[in-house]
């Protein structure tokens, strides 16, 4: 897994693949790949934490805000890890999920 800067922008990649970008201008969130139509739900019901992305989000993606006091860093890990398994190699995702079990 890699991660390339760019800007105040940082790219996250598996297999030349981004999985998710951490955004410092303006908000600071982090945008990660949702599986289907849980960018919308989310974007709906928690509105002060995430986001649909301009570019990213009608291709599934979401934003969750990092800048705010009361940051949910369960879910952004869970969002984080669900975005990774989504667009990492299937082998990789299992390694990590073995390795979240132990």
């Amino acid at each position: 897994m890699g991660d390339e800067p760019s800007g105040s922008h940082v790219a996250f990649r598996v297999r030349g693949k981004t999985f998710a970008w951490y955004h410092g201008d303006g908000r600071r969130a982090i945008n990660a790949k949702a599986p289907p139509g849980q960018n919308e739900e989310l974007g709906r019901e928690q509105p002060e934490r995430c986001f649909i992305p301009s570019y990213l989000g009608p291709r599934g993606w979401v934003g969750l805000r990092v800048d705010l006091a009361d940051t949910d860093w369960e879910q952004l890990e869970s969002v984080v890890v669900h975005s990774y398994l989504l667009v990492a190699p299937k082998r990789l995702g299992a390694e990590l999920l073995r390795g979240a079990e132990t």
